[in-house]
């Protein structure tokens, strides 16, 4: 499974943004988000398609949506589940968008739907035997 690391660029428009990304990921606090923000290091580092939370790929699809039109700062990156995030490594990371974000969910629409229909064929035949 891959995580996403998320964080922003410290500026005058930030404060707007800290009760939008606390919606994104609700465990967080107001505090942590604003000091995460000021010491520039990541807001959240979560599992992106992850059962407990499947909602969070689209919460911060918005947000990030949002963010970008609004000319905000971000950095958002997919790592490995296994991974830490090392700032001196961002260049060897998959550096994440509004746009790659979509296309990463609506692959795993997709990859999930045919493994719905295999499952389903393979039931199908097994129901036939």
């Amino acid at each position: 499974m891959a995580k996403i690391v998320f964080k922003v660029q410290a500026s005058g428009s930030v404060a707007q943004w800290v009760s939008r990304l606390r919606g994104v990921v609700s465990n967080l606090s107001i505090g942590s988000i604003s000091a995460a923000i000021a010491a520039d290091t990541p807001v959240f580092e979560r599992r992106l398609f992850d059962r407990q939370d499947p909602e969070l790929c689209t919460r911060l699809l918005a947000l990030l949506k949002n963010l970008e039109s609004n000319d905000v700062a971000y950095e958002a990156y997919e790592l490995r589940d296994s991974e830490t995030f090392d700032p001196s490594k961002k260049a060897t990371y998959f550096k994440v968008n509004a746009d790659r974000l979509a296309t990463m969910i609506e692959s795993r629409k997709q990859s999930l739907d045919r493994l719905y229909e295999a499952a389903e064929l393979e039931s199908d035949q097994d129901e036939g035997d």
